[in-house]
């Protein structure tokens, strides 16, 4: 890792400080549990019900695909946090500063494009998930409402705290009612697993799919895709040297989820499992089955709900200095004022477009299969061996920088064509 002393040459990032770092007190900020229900909130999400299905699409020796790849998300977030202390006495607080630092401006601004790109689809497909997930829930309870204003309703839920805290410290109680409404979900559907084995249908398993096995890995890549709001997580601990623990804890964690989730899913449905396992317990029609499957429905709904304000607020954050919503240029009174209006404005920007924008979900799946990638593989690394060099590294760090570029790069094009051909055969499916 890197060793403090190691200089690098790095442009001007004073002028682009988020108000995250302008704010930041150490003194009152969030301890390591904290720090770990954030990082497992953000994280651990609604794609930890698909993992099943990746699985199965794999077989079994994609299994190790999906440890990989969670330890890879724990190096290059290290990575990445280290590039915030690279300059010295200053603490670059964001993606955009930090490719400021390792290239300049021009770095600064294809990061920053990168980066916002990543928060923003991230944002607006969570709101357009969760309302397309609340509709069988709503049918089930009788509530008879058009998909739209379930939607709708989402992205107001998620206005709320969004435009109420102000800094991302301030989150950490949404963040682990976040982390409590994944363990639920995760012991429900486990548990409707196991008890569904005596009248599901005799399961059969496959070794390996070696022509799937890129799209696979891609997938088990991006369901650690979390690290977009890291250097606000980090920047908001009170003691950041306790860093590494809070991010193994939290992305340790979360490996153990998906183990738990993807093979109870693949050993008890087999071939049979569905993309969301939610459909599995629906297709056995068993009464009894449908009361628990409904609260884990509501519980992962809940999740989405808690989790994307955290990544919208790191948006929020980094932007709103850069269009002068700041205390310092212009009180506390008037920053509050326009501090909600751009943070409702950048809800109800995101709510209309899950609603109206064709393909949406291809789409956004583009963004997060390609952009997201490069947020959680190559921009860490990459600005890593430019602000540090290259000297002084152990061989176990180059293994992990070339396994993890060389897998961050085959889940970059594996996933965006994957991803490409979907939006292709949504457009031909509608002609």
């Amino acid at each position: 890792m890197a060793e403090g002393k190691r200089k690098a040459k790095m442009g001007n990032t004073k002028e682009f400080r988020s108000e995250e770092s302008v704010h930041s007190s150490h003194a009152s900020g969030n301890g390591v549990w904290a720090t770990y229900f954030s990082v497992v909130c953000v994280t651990a999400g609604i794609g930890i019900l698909t993992l099943p299905a990746s699985l199965m699409k794999g077989g079994w020796v994609s299994v190790i695909f999906l440890i990989v790849a969670g330890f890879m998300a724990i190096f290059s977030s290290l990575l990445l946090i280290e590039c915030k202390y690279a300059k010295s006495g200053e603490q670059l607080a964001s993606f955009p500063e930090i490719g400021d630092a390792a290239f300049g401006k021009v770095g600064r601004y294809v990061i920053q494009t990168v980066h916002y790109l990543v928060l923003l689809g991230s944002g607006c497909i969570l709101i357009l998930v969760a309302g397309k997930v609340g509709k069988p829930l709503g049918d089930v309870f009788g509530v008879d409402i058009n998909e739209t204003y379930f939607i709708l309703g989402s992205g107001v839920i998620v206005a709320v705290p969004l435009c109420i805290l102000r800094r991302m410290k301030e989150f950490a109680w949404m963040a682990l009612f976040g982390f409590l409404t994944t363990l639920v979900t995760l012991v429900v559907v486990v548990a409707l697993s196991l008890v569904a084995i005596p009248i599901v249908p005799s399961p059969t398993y496959d070794a390996m799919h070696p022509e799937k096995l890129a799209s696979v890995c891609s997938v088990f890549a991006l369901s650690y895709a979390g690290n977009m709001i890291h250097p606000h997580v980090e920047g908001a601990m009170r003691e950041p040297k306790k860093w590494p623990l809070a991010l193994g804890m939290g992305l340790g964690t979360v490996i153990v989820f998906y183990l738990l989730m993807a093979v109870t899913g693949y050993a008890v449905f087999g071939q049979n499992v569905k993309e969301i396992m939610f459909d599995c317990f629906s297709g056995l029609h068993q009464t009894s089955f449908d009361v628990p499957n409904s609260i884990a429905r509501a519980f992962i709904i809940a999740h989405i709900l808690l989790a994307t304000p955290l990544i919208l607020c790191s948006f929020s954050t980094e932007v709103e200095p850069l269009i002068h919503i700041t205390s310092e240029k212009i009180g506390v009174a008037k920053a509050t004022i326009f501090r909600i209006i751009f943070r409702a404005s950048v809800t109800l920007a995101l709510t209309l477009t899950a609603l109206y924008l064709p393909y949406t979900m291809e789409l956004m799946q583009i963004i997060g299969s390609m952009f997201m990638v490069i947020n959680l593989f190559l921009v860490p690394i990459i600005c890593h061996l430019k602000l540090f060099g290259i000297r002084g590294r152990s061989p176990f760090q180059w293994i992990c920088i070339v396994v993890t570029l060389v897998i961050g790069t085959i889940t970059f094009f594996a996933g965006g064509y994957d991803n490409i051909k979907e939006l292709i055969t949504a457009i031909q499916a509608k002609k």
